[in-house]
């Protein structure tokens, strides 16, 4: 299970007082180690791709707390899975990313 937190106000670059909304789950969300990505203030991240149920309440804006208290930003659409044979839309997926 994952912890959503959303702001009901958020300036342009995304800062705000994020309080949580609820929660999403089960997910599929393996860590991966991500690595140095760039000009980033050489900072290291984990990108960690999710697959959670469809109907979750989760929206682009909103940041993620992981079961180990760690907080990760949504960082790709969040867009639902449809099977292109069936139409059958089994979970949504998007992408986080913490920084380490």
């Amino acid at each position: 299970m994952l912890t959503v937190l959303r702001a009901p106000d958020v300036d342009v670059h995304g800062d705000g007082d994020y309080e949580e909304v609820g929660s999403i789950g089960p997910c599929d969300s393996p860590r991966m180690a991500g690595g140095h990505q760039g000009n980033r203030q050489d900072r290291d991240t984990n990108t960690i791709p999710v697959s959670a149920p469809v109907g979750s309440d989760v929206r682009k804006s909103d940041r993620i707390k992981l079961p180990d208290g760690t907080i990760a930003s949504i960082t790709s659409d969040v867009e639902p899975q449809t099977n292109p044979f069936t139409g059958w839309t089994p979970f949504i997926r998007f992408t986080l990313t913490e920084v380490t």
